[in-house]
């Protein structure tokens, strides 16, 4: 939930004609998130047990978390 309110809080700073259209985009993209995250884990979970499901719950945060730090920030 913190994600969102400082995704929202950095589109609304900008100017007025492009919230709309940044808002949905960003919902929108949170939407597909969220499903394909529910589908990934369903199928892991289906397929190699409570295990593999939890280890890919750890892990993809971990990698988000490495892709962040190791992007150019100029």
């Amino acid at each position: 939930m913190t994600n969102v309110v400082l995704g929202q809080r950095a589109i609304y700073s900008l100017g007025p004609q492009l919230r709309a259209r940044l808002n949905g985009l960003y919902m929108a993209i949170f939407f597909v998130g969220g499903g394909v995250g529910s589908a990934l884990g369903g199928f892991v979970y289906a397929h190699h047990g409570w295990t593999a499901a939890a280890l890919t719950g750890a892990v993809l945060p971990v990698l988000a978390l490495g892709y962040f730090l190791t992007e150019r920030h100029d």
